[in-house]
């Protein structure tokens, strides 16, 4: 009781709660409303987030179009770009084919050009041994004519030696006289 007599007025009414049993109730109220300010502010904290996200809302809604219309633009060129790599590459490969069959038939020609080519040079090695051996035979030729010229010559000359002497012979034997 002392101890009730020379607490202060704050004091006692502490200890009359606590005989009566209320302190406990006080406590838990206590507690009820600092939970409830505590929620009051996180709702006031979510009201100014959704009040942000709403300002926020109508430029993410712009976004997402222009992220998906981007997402499909970029879908369709790569298509485009798939399409059009395949038609090059069809294009370059039958430019090869037709270069690659162009090429077969030059070297088929090649090879029968070379073939004629060694043909002709076959040919014209005959032409020259036998020209060779036609030079050979005309300077044989040659130089049988040019000993029978020579020959010849000189049975012209005998020729009119001997004519010369048959004309003196008679007129000898006739006449009895030489002219010769």
């Amino acid at each position: 009781m002392e101890e009730i007599l020379s607490s202060k007025a704050e004091e006692r009414r502490v200890i009359f709660e606590e005989a009566a049993g209320v302190l406990k109730y006080k406590t838990r109220k206590r507690k009820a409303e600092s939970k409830l300010t505590e929620t009051q502010d996180n709702l006031n904290r979510v009201h100014d987030i959704l009040h942000e996200l709403e300002g926020q809302v109508e430029p993410l809604k712009i976004q997402s179009s222009l992220a998906k219309e981007f997402l499909a633009k970029k879908d369709e060129l790569e298509q485009i770009e798939v399409a059009l790599t395949v038609f090059e590459i069809e294009e370059l490969y039958e430019k090869w084919e037709k270069l690659s069959q162009e090429l077969e038939k030059h070297n088929e020609m090649e090879q029968e050009m070379a073939g004629q080519l060694h043909d002709r040079e076959a040919h014209l090695k005959k032409l020259r041994d036998s020209l060779a051996t036609l030079e050979t035979s005309i300077n044989g030729l040659q130089e049988i004519l040019l000993n029978a010229s020579e020959e010849l010559e000189k049975l012209e000359g005998r020729k009119e030696v001997l004519k010369e002497r048959k004309k003196c012979r008679p007129k000898q034997v006739t006449a009895g006289k030489s002219d010769c």
